[in-house]
Parts: C-alpha cells; structure tokens; sequence
C-alpha cells in the first residue's frame, strides 16, 4: 500500500549469494504500478465512481459498492 510507478524497495543481504562465498548481495524491488480499469488512484488512495439513481439517494436503498478484495452491501 502507498507505493507509487518507479519506486524502489531495498532488500539488504536477502539478495544472491556473492561469488567464491562472499556475501548476500542485496535486493532492489522496483514497483511498476498497473492501471486499473475500475479504481483510480488519488495520491495513497484507491477511488471509484458508483452512480446511483436521484430517487435512490434521497430515499435510501441497498446498493452494492465494489471492493478490490469482493463487495459490500451498504445503505
């Protein structure tokens, strides 16, 4: 969570093993972050648009919002 395209995570000593038994190299993760087709991001944040009917919203009514992981009932 947070990260952005292009950033780096740094690993010390979980990289391959250095040569003639020299020691664990180090571990570079760069992050190369996919669009998606639903969810926008806003800085940190995963957003999305779900439009409901005008007489849904004034009255109240049971709409499912969809979730990255699944869906929630909400009111």
């Amino acid at each position: 969570p947070g990260v952005t395209n292009g950033m780096q995570q740094l690993y010390e000593g979980e990289g391959d093993e250095g040569t003639c038994g020299g020691p664990f190299g180090d571990l570079i993760v760069k992050f190369d972050v996919e669009v998606h087709p639903f969810y926008q991001r806003h800085g940190d944040d995963a957003m999305c648009k779900v439009t409901i009917p005008f007489p849904h919203a004034v009255l109240g009514t049971m709409i499912e919002i969809p979730l990255i992981y699944g869906a929630l009932q909400s009111t």
